[in-house]
């Protein structure tokens, strides 16, 4: 029982430091790509911004796994495979390795982490900062 609850516990912190460094990772990439800053300054910050949407809802859903592993999972997990489609993340290994899989995977390690407290019988809320 303790091994499983420590299993859980731990799965869970990895998957959600992992994927926060994921979602802030692709916010960033998404305000700066193409981001001339020189001849842009603070205007071009602003002209970009909008490209952060998809990964402003990337984190919003990130925040839904760290509420609720399962349902955030489900749909990390849903969000992972269809990047594959709409990137085309099986011609572009960088895609892939970068965007879908962790998705998948830490996706993957909410459900997981959610089914063995569950498992467990180890209350939700044992201790939220974890």
């Amino acid at each position: 029982m303790e091994t499983v609850s420590k299993t859980a516990k731990y799965l869970r912190l990895i998957a959600r430091i992992a994927l926060l460094i994921t979602g802030i990772y692709w916010f960033f990439y998404g305000w700066f790509t193409g981001l001339d800053f020189a001849e842009e300054g603070i205007k071009g910050l602003l002209t970009h911004f909008p490209n952060t949407i998809p990964w402003i809802l990337l984190l919003i859903f990130i925040f839904i796994g760290w509420k609720k592993e399962l349902v955030g999972g489900i749909i990390l997990v849903l969000i992972g495979f269809f990047t594959i489609y709409f990137f085309s993340a099986m011609t572009q290994a960088f895609v892939m390795i970068e965007m879908s899989l962790p998705l998948i995977i830490f996706g993957a390690c909410l459900i997981i982490s959610w089914a063995l407290r569950r498992k467990s019988n180890i209350p939700t809320n044992i201790n939220p900062n974890i």
